[in-house]
């Protein structure tokens, strides 16, 4: 890579005529003119030399090289002053503003090239003693690292991400790899500090392969182009560096670094550098490995001597209990032979108590269980387990049922420890209390009536096949209360049963509600319900309900019956009272109109003949209305005036024709 200089002169003539005869030696050359730019242009364009001109506009080529001196991307940049003032107080000035050196105008070439030369051999001589200068300090604070710590993970978590800083990649990994293993497992990644022992198929990763067959460094500048990955492609790598981490010749890791853009060869010293740190590493994982091994060693006796103790304290401590213990305790050899019995077992088994039995246990056990009981204890013998199991034995000819439990507890020295205690009066309470859950669930589930049991907070525990019917769940569906009766509903019913109004709290009077059924129908029922309790707690409520429907469709048929009954009984009364008016208006009415007309044939004044007209005329009117008033059959009305409701003559009336039938003693008798 050819070095860079970097120009700052106003004389632009003078510049280019400099910068030709730096480019035909090889040099990359750029021209700034003025102070302000040449600041800018230092920090872009990184210069490893820079020709300074004295004299400049706008800021002074003394004060430029003071700030060039100030600024860390060029503090250490040789500056050549360029000036056509040799005399001593410039010169001086230049040195004292932090110059290397200086050359007269005109600049001559031969005397240019050299020494330019000279001053980047310096700088180069300056910057790798420092780089080595650093190198040295980070091994040395690795090693103190390596040499302090046993924690494995943070050793290498440590070394990781040193190595990113000292060669300038991205990401590094380290694999840890067991010889002969077709396998590797990364134990650190420093793109996520969570990784950890994830194994990796070495097939898939040519590289690592590739490094632990050569046991030297492997640069894989470009991965698009390297014929290591002729076969598998790296995804999202574009450039790789490994080294090998050996121990006598053996790798036992690697250790990958990746960049996502391709990186140029590295140096002799990154290479030296990074090998270094392998091999270091390498070391400490195997001492690591050796003071984990230890320490677990250790640990593990540690422990050992601890239980031991603990055993030791324990036999003393609790040999006046096992002796005085309520449960029967027994030691016995892997064939049964009981070898040791506390009082309890002794009372239970009618056998010696204390130690140097030589009792056959099996010959109490029932014969088809004995295989059975047999293994159990056999396998007690060989495994730390502890079982629970049921022994039917007979004691006396009598049955009895023992709740037995085996202990690995001495199973060191061939006995095993056997507990147990008589269950048989609990199993028949057991029976019996089954027997009777049995029949109340059939009692709550053959009831006609809906019955729902739910928790307070909600979670429906009881619902018989009346309640299923009812709402449309099943109890399989797991429902809430909320979904039978409504969000609040449910907390309605809550705070009626909580609440002394009614019924009591605890209680709830039988009362009429509404539910709604799965398909969203609204359903009338009769409801009481009670909470029940355990210890003061509620722990459920417990819902009957009566489904009202049918009970409510019978009152229905009921209620229009007897509307059809009062409306019959309200016309024979109208029928009735008709049938008599008309009677009794049919007389006057017939005298009135007889009268009317002998007077209109008696008077012949025509004045008075026409009020007998009127007469006659509305006589026979009220006669039509009297006739239909005689036929009335049934019970019609119609608005009159206002809301006022009258009754309709023409609605009203039988649709035959005929003679009024008089009602009363003249029955029968024509109007």
């Amino acid at each position: 890579m050819s070095q860079r200089v970097l120009i700052v002169d106003d004389e632009l003539l003078l510049a280019k005529d400099v910068a030709n005869t730096l480019a035909a030696s090889g040099y990359e050359v750029h021209i700034v003119q003025d102070g302000p730019s040449a600041l800018v242009e230092s920090q872009q364009f990184k210069p490893d030399i820079i020709l300074l001109d004295l004299v400049l506009p706008t800021m002074s080529g003394l004060a430029v090289c003071a700030e060039l001196r100030r600024l860390p991307a060029t503090r250490r940049v040789p500056i050549v002053m360029l000036t056509a003032r040799d005399d001593e107080d410039n010169i001086t000035r230049a040195f004292a503003a932090g110059a290397d050196d200086y050359i007269t105008k005109p600049v001559k070439k031969y005397e240019l090239i050299p020494r330019l030369g000279a001053h980047l051999r310096s700088k180069r001589l300056l910057d790798e003693l420092e780089q080595q200068t650093r190198d040295r300090t980070l091994l040395l604070e690795l090693q103190n690292t390596l040499a302090s710590r046993f924690d494995l993970r943070q050793i290498l978590r440590v070394v990781a991400s040193r190595l990113i800083e000292a060669i300038h990649v991205e990401r590094c990994s380290i694999i840890l790899i067991e010889p002969g293993a077709d396998t590797g497992v990364v134990v650190v990644a420093s793109e996520d500090p969570n990784v950890q022992d994830i194994k990796l198929e070495l097939k898939n990763y040519p590289e690592i392969v590739e490094t632990m067959q050569t046991r030297a460094p492997l640069v894989v500048p470009d991965a698009d182009h390297h014929p290591v990955f002729a076969e598998v492609k790296p995804k999202q790598v574009r450039a790789a560096i490994l080294f090998p981490m050996l121990v006598t010749n053996e790798v036992i890791g690697v250790m990958l670094l990746r960049s996502s853009q391709p990186i140029e060869a590295l140096s002799t010293r990154e290479l030296t550098f990074g090998q270094t740190v392998a091999s270091a590493t390498a070391v400490a994982v195997r001492n690591a490995r050796m003071f984990s091994g230890i320490a677990e060693e250790s640990v593990r006796l540690d422990v050992e001597r601890r239980e031991v103790a603990e055993r030791l304290e324990l036999v003393r401590r609790f040999e006046d209990f096992i002796s005085g213990a309520a449960d029967g305790m027994l030691t016995m050899n892997e064939n049964g032979i009981i070898t040791f019995a506390n009082r309890a077992a002794a009372e239970m088994l009618n056998i010696n108590a204390g130690e140097g039995l030589n009792v056959d246990f099996l010959a109490y056990v029932e014969a088809r269980d004995r295989d059975r009981i047999r293994a159990i204890i056999s396998q007690s013998q060989s495994a730390h387990v502890t079982s629970v199991f049921d022994v039917p034995i007979v004691l006396a000819g009598e049955r009895r049922i023992l709740s037995a439990s085996i202990s690995s507890f001495m199973h060191r020295h061939g006995a095993t420890l056997f507990t147990f205690r008589d269950i048989t009066r609990d199993r028949q309470n057991a029976v019996e209390l089954k027997r009777t859950k049995d029949f109340l669930e059939n009692l709550i589930d053959s009831s006609v009536d809906p019955i729902v049991a739910w928790t307070p907070a909600g979670e429906v525990v009881i619902m018989n096949k009346a309640a299923e019917s009812v709402f449309g769940f099943s109890e399989k569906e797991h429902p809430r209360a909320p979904d039978l009766f409504g969000a609040t509903g449910a907390e309605e019913i809550m705070r009626d049963l909580r609440s002394p109004e009614r019924g009591g709290v605890g209680k709830l009077d039988l009362s009429r509600r509404e539910i709604t059924n799965k398909a969203g129908e609204k359903i009338p029922v009769n409801f009481t319900a009670a909470l029940v309790y355990q210890d003061g707690q509620e722990t459920a409520v417990v819902g009957i309900f009566a489904d009202l429907r049918e009970r409510l469709r019978i009152e229905n048929k009921l209620s229009l019956a007897q509307e059809k009954l009062q409306m019959s009984e309200k016309q024979a009364v109208i029928a009735e009272l008709a049938g008599t008016t008309a009677h009794e208006l049919n007389q006057p009415l017939t005298s009135i109109m007889g009268y009317a007309e002998l007077l209109k044939k008696k008077i012949q004044d025509e004045a008075l003949k026409r009020p007998l007209e009127v007469i006659a005329r509305e006589a026979e009117r009220m006669a039509e209305i009297v006739r239909k008033i005689g036929r009335i059959t049934k019970y019609e009305t119609k608005t009159y005036v206002g809301s006022t409701r009258i009754v309709d003559l023409d609605a009203s009336v039988s649709e035959e024709e005929g003679a009024v039938v008089i009602p009363g003693p003249d029955k029968g008798r024509p109007s």
